[in-house]
């Protein structure tokens, strides 16, 4: 019973009134956020998605034509197979030694050019189908059918939407008052609930013009109503408080 007061009494001395009164903004940010490009050369011969519409991992969401790179392919594959059976038959011109050693190793040396030249070729075929890095939505379509792209030119921006986080700032001297691991709930306006996390990172700079530091936390679990780019308030647990309660769940009680 003494211990359990004293914990209580640690915890209202050690409270931070300055936290709890202010009002912290915060907003929703995804982890996952990119501009595709095109990596090749070609035009688009399909789009699988319109802006907003779900996808998964390793979902396609462009196709480009690529009649002409798997022709190229086909055509380093049958080259490979020709330098195969060179290779074959100068191995054995050079064991009846009507071949020199020099002869064997530059046909040796057309099947590795010709194995990475399939290799290459093999790469640009899979390169016709953009495919979804992470699972999301389509934020943006840059292109549109039938138009040609270039190597770089960007396709479409997505969004990741199941690594989301809570962004917001404090004042930078009340930086010391929070610390990775730490609770917190945060009321999303747009749709009127509250979602908890956990304090992930504290910048490691604080901007001096505005004096404040950016603190980075991780949401809880899933909530497929959240979307990145909802904002709300945040309330921070008590550092004590929370220790108290961790504590205190573990402590083994006296009948």
């Amino acid at each position: 019973m003494t211990r359990t007061l004293c914990h209580i009494l640690v915890g209202l001395f050690l409270s931070c009134p300055a936290l709890a009164d202010e009002v912290i903004r915060a907003q929703i940010v995804a982890h996952d956020r990119v501009i595709l490009s095109s990596q090749i050369g070609s035009i688009v011969s399909a789009l699988k998605v319109r802006e907003g519409d779900s996808f998964a991992l390793g979902d396609v969401l462009i196709d480009l034509d690529c009649r002409s790179y798997r022709a190229h392919l086909s055509q380093n594959v049958a080259a490979e197979r020709l330098a195969q059976a060179i290779l074959q038959n100068t191995q054995s011109l050079a064991r009846l030694e009507s071949a020199s050693v020099q002869e064997v190793d530059k046909a040796k040396a057309e099947v590795d050019m010709s194995t990475q030249a399939k290799v290459l070729a093999q790469l640009d075929v899979e390169r016709c189908s953009v495919r979804a890095p992470f699972a999301g939505a389509v934020v943006s379509l840059d292109v549109g059918k039938g138009e040609y792209v270039g190597p770089g030119k960007p396709l479409m921006e997505i969004v990741g939407t199941d690594n989301l986080e809570v962004h917001f700032l404090l004042p930078s001297t009340q930086s010391k008052e929070v610390q990775p691991g730490q609770t917190f709930a945060m009321d999303v306006h747009e749709i009127g609930t509250t979602v908890h996390g956990t304090i992930r990172q504290i910048a490691a700079v604080a901007d001096p013009l505005n004096r404040t530091i950016k603190i980075l936390g991780q949401l809880d679990g899933e909530n497929k109503m959240v979307k990145p780019g909802m904002s709300g308030t945040v309330t921070l647990e008590d550092v004590s408080e929370q220790a108290f309660s961790e504590e205190t769940k573990t402590e083994p009680t006296n009948e």
